[in-house]
C-alpha cells in the first residue's frame, strides 16, 4: 500500500517502524528538516518537508496515488484537516490521532461528513488498557478480544507455583481443570518466545501468556495461589489527558481514586472537570507527600507523568513500599525492557497501542480472504502477534476439520468465540462462518485466515 504519514514525532515514528517492515510504499511529511533527515535516515521512505495541511506538499508526497493518509502532529486541529485535504486530494482512507475529548465525541461527524476514516487518541486507549490490568491485577498485561468476551493475559510465574514443573498436556489436572490455554511464554532469562506444544514444561521466572474468559482467569488465578485483592483505592502520579480518561473509567466501576499533579492550574482544570476524584497539587516524587496520602494503603499506583525516568523512580518507590499493583507509563522501548528486567512488569506506551490499532485497520484493508482481521496485539517485545480474525463465509479454512488444515509452524489458534460460547478447538473442530477466531503467531504480516495455512 501507499501510505502518507504526517508528523514523524513518537507515535509517527513508531507507527513508521510498524510498518515499513511488512513492505508498504511510505511517505513521511514534517514540518522539520532534522526530523526528515534522522527518520529517512533510519527507514527506507520518502521524505517531504513541509505542511501536511498544503495541497502542494501532499502532492509531492503522492497524495493522488496514496491509499492511506495518518495524520499523528501535536494538533488535533491540523490532523483532521490534513485528513480532510486528502480525501478531496484522491487518498482512499485516513486516520487522524485526535486527543481532545471534545473532538473525540464527534466521530459520527468527523466519518460522515468530513471522511475521516478513523480517530485514534493514544491516551484514551492507555486508560483503558491500564483499566483492564487493574480489572486483574495478578495478571501484568491484559488484552481482550470478541468485545471483551476473550482475556489474553500476561503473568510471570512465581516461585513455588504449582505451575513450575506442570507440562501443558497436563495442566488440568494440576490446576484444578481450569479451561484456560498457554498461548506463548518467555522462559525466565532467555530473550526468544515461543508457541509452546503440549510436552512445554513450565518453569518457575517464566512470563505467560493465557487465554480464557474473565471467569476462568479469576479462577485460575485462585487456583494457583497469586490472586491479589480487588482494587478499590487508586492513586494517580500525573494529572495528564491519561489520567483524566482513566479516572473516570475508575470511578464509573467505583473504585477511590486521587490525583497527585504538581501544575496548580492543572489542578483546578482537573478538580472542576472530575468532581468524584480527589485531586492534590504536589510533587508526586515527593516521598513524604506519597506517605501523607496513604502510599502503604493503597491498592494501585499508577505513575504517568511525561518523563519515564520519573515514572520509573516513583514505581520503584512504590513497588519497595510492598504496594500491591504498580503500573508506569514508559514510551522509550529500553527502558521499559529495562523496568520490566527490574520487577516492574505492567508498563504500558500510548505509542505502541497507537501503533498497534493502526496496524489493524491497515491489514484489514489488504485482504479478506476466509476472515477479516479486527484487533491486533503485539506481545512480548513484539516477537509474538495475537490477532482478532471475524470468519467470512468465504476461504480455505472454513468449514474444514482443523487436524485437516496445514498450519504455519509457530502458530496457535487460541480460540474461537461463536454463538455467545467460548471453544478451546480441538483437531475435529472447525471454523465457521461469523466465527471470532483468535491467532497467536510468531509470524508476521498476517492479514486474513487463509494466510494461517502454509
Amino acid at each position: 500500500m501507499n501510505i502518507i504519514i504526517v508528523g514523524g514525532g513518537k507515535v509517527g515514528t513508531e507507527i513508521i517502524a510498524a510498518l515499513c517492515p511488512e513492505g508498504h510504499n511510505i511517505s513521511l511529511i514534517d514540518l522539520d528538516p532534522e526530523v526528515i533527515e534522522e527518520v529517512t535516515a533510519e527507514f527506507d521512505i520518502l521524505g517531504v518537508c513541509g505542511s501536511g495541511v498544503t495541497i502542494n506538499t501532499l502532492e509531492q508526497a503522492g497524495i493522488a496515488e496514496s491509499d492511506l493518509l495518518i495524520a499523528t502532529t501535536n494538533m488535533d486541529e491540523i490532523n483532521v484537516l490534513a485528513c480532510v485535504i486528502a480525501r478531496r486530494l484522491g487518498t482512499k482512507g485516513t486516520i487522524a490521532r485526535v486527543r481532545d475529548p471534545e473532538i473525540n465525541s464527534q466521530v459520527w461527524f468527523m466519518r460522515e461528513s468530513l471522511g475521516v476514516s478513523m480517530m485514534v487518541n493514544p491516551e484514551y486507549n492507555t486508560a483503558r488498557e491500564i483499566s483492564r490490568i487493574l480489572r486483574i491485577p495478578s495478571a501484568a498485561h491484559v488484552e481482550s478480544f470478541a468485545k471483551g468476551r476473550i482475556d489474553m493475559v500476561e503473568m510471570i510465574v512465581p516461585d513455588g507455583s504449582p505451575l513450575a514443573g506442570v507440562a501443558l498436556k497436563d495442566m488440568d489436572t494440576g490446576t484444578g481443570g481450569s479451561r484456560v490455554l498457554i498461548c506463548a511464554v518467555q522462559r525466565y532469562g532467555e530473550d526468544e518466545a515461543v508457541i509452546p506444544g503440549g510436552d512445554f514444561v513450565i518453569h518457575e521466572g517464566d512470563r505467560v501468556h493465557i487465554s480464557a474468559s474473565h471467569g476462568q482467569i479469576s479462577n485460575f488465578f485462585k487456583q494457583i495461589g497469586i490472586v491479589k485483592s480487588k482494587v478499590k483505592d487508586v492513586m494517580i502520579i500525573g494529572g495528564g489527558r491519561i489520567s483524566y480518561y482513566l479516572s473516570q473509567m475508575l470511578v464509573d466501576s467505583g473504585m477511590g481514586v486521587k490525583i497527585i499533579e504538581k501544575d496548580h492550574d492543572r489542578c483546578n482544570i482537573l478538580a472542576q472537570k472530575l468532581s468524584k476524584v480527589r485531586v492534590i497539587c504536589g510533587d508526586g516524587s515527593n516521598q513524604e507527600l506519597l506517605m501523607d496520602e496513604g502510599l502503604e494503603e493503597t491498592d494501585a499506583i499508577i505513575a504517568l507523568t511525561d518523563i519515564d525516568e520519573d515514572n520509573i523512580i516513583m514505581s520503584m518507590y512504590a513497588k519497595m513500599k510492598e504496594c500491591p499493583k504498580v503500573i508506569l507509563k514508559v514510551n522509550s522501548a529500553n527502558l521499559r525492557r529495562m523496568s520490566m528486567a527490574a520487577g516492574l512488569d505492567s508498563c504500558v506506551s500510548p505509542k505502541e497501542l497507537t501503533a498497534d490499532i493502526i496496524l489493524s485497520y491497515v491489514r484489514a484493508l489488504e485482504e479478506t480472504a476466509g476472515g477479516v482481521i479486527r484487533s491486533m496485539y503485539k506481545l512480548v517485545d513484539g516477537q509474538i502477534e495475537a490477532m482478532e480474525f471475524w470468519a467470512t463465509d468465504t476461504g480455505k479454512v472454513i468449514g474444514v476439520p482443523l487436524s485437516k488444515l496445514h498450519l504455519k509452524k509457530g502458530l496457535l489458534i487460541a480460540g474461537i468465540f461463536r454463538d455467545g460460547k467460548i471453544l478451546f478447538p480441538g483437531g475435529s473442530d472447525s471454523i465457521h462462518p461469523g466465527d471470532v477466531v483468535i491467532v497467536v503467531t510468531t509470524n508476521r504480516f498476517i492479514t486474513s485466515l487463509d494466510q494461517i495455512l502454509e
